[in-house]
């Protein structure tokens, strides 16, 4: 089961991860992906779009601490986009999706995210991923 970019929209994310868990099949995968509200891009994004207000509350630890004590496996933490350039200026609403359709400028963009990834502290990357078998 698959949670993307959903928690941190609920007032009742805890219970919505209990439920989450309850319906996965024993031995099933869960796999959750949330916003880092430690990263630039994402801070930045909270604040362009209101709708994602709350994502700047969502740590490394939180999606963690939502599935605490819920009959899961081990939890695998993973940090995942960490200099997403491209995700923000070639976005649809506030960015130059053109860009990105030219070889030369999607190569560069290309190369300037990896670049950030190095020099960014892989707990500020984009995306905390957590994933965990059911019990």
């Amino acid at each position: 089961m698959l949670i993307r970019d959903l928690f941190h929209h609920l007032r009742d994310a805890r219970g919505a991860a209990a439920e989450a868990v309850r319906v996965l099949a024993p031995g099933g995968m869960l796999v959750v992906l949330e916003p880092n509200g430690l990263n630039p891009f994402v801070a930045l994004q909270t604040r362009l779009v209101r709708a994602e207000a709350q994502a700047r509350a969502f740590t490394p630890d939180t999606v963690p601490q939502l599935l605490d004590g819920l009959p899961l496996g081990p939890l695998e933490v993973t940090m995942s986009q960490g200099f997403p350039l491209r995700r923000l200026l070639l976005h649809h609403r506030f960015g130059i999706p053109a860009l990105g359709r030219t070889r030369p400028a999607a190569a560069l963009l290309a190369g300037l995210e990896r670049l950030g990834e190095r020099l960014l502290a892989r707990r500020r990357w984009s995306y905390t991923v957590v994933r965990a078998r059911r019990a």
